[in-house]
């Protein structure tokens, strides 16, 4: 059985069109790459529950059944050196509709990302001796405040 271990890699992001190249080292015995998580966490504190009871009027549209545009906040691509191909491209996108589906008893409480965690990617890589991980993002939030992208990377390391 292989040991699995967990490298992260943090990036502050606070302009409009920034880009950020980064590397992820990787130790010596990795065998293969499983997957990896992307975090967006704002730099003010989580929302705080208002109110228990939420009192509507009598006609009113439940709340549990609005969809809300999804924030777009970049594009993340990851690559090895020296091998053809990427292992990851994509958008970087908090989900606004995080309430869907949710069968909960208490119809008072609302989920929120910090709750619930965020979208994890599960992918099987089999690498050769990689030293690092390149990776590129592009910040295309137009958001006033600053935000963190922390970059949670999973391999498995040989026995």
């Amino acid at each position: 059985m292989n040991q699995q271990q967990v490298i992260t890699n943090t990036i502050t992001v606070g302009t409009v069109g920034q880009i950020e190249y980064f590397q992820m080292l990787l130790p010596y015995d990795v065998e293969r790459i499983i997957g990896f998580e992307v975090v967006v966490s704002m730099w003010s504190a989580p929302p705080a529950i208002k109110a228990f009871f939420i009192i509507r009027p009598p006609h009113a549209v439940d709340s549990r059944f609005i969809v809300m545009p999804n924030v777009h906040f970049g594009r993340l691509m990851l690559q090895i050196p020296g091998c053809p191909g990427i292992i990851y491209q994509g958008d970087v996108v908090e989900d606004g509709n995080i309430h869907m589906g949710e069968n909960l008893a208490n119809t008072h409480w609302q989920p929120a990302v910090w709750s619930h965690n965020t979208r994890r990617t599960e992918i099987s890589l089999n690498v050769a001796n990689p030293d690092f991980i390149e990776g590129i993002f592009r910040n295309d939030w137009t958001g006033s405040s600053a935000y963190v992208l922390t970059i949670h990377l999973w391999i498995e390391k040989k026995m």
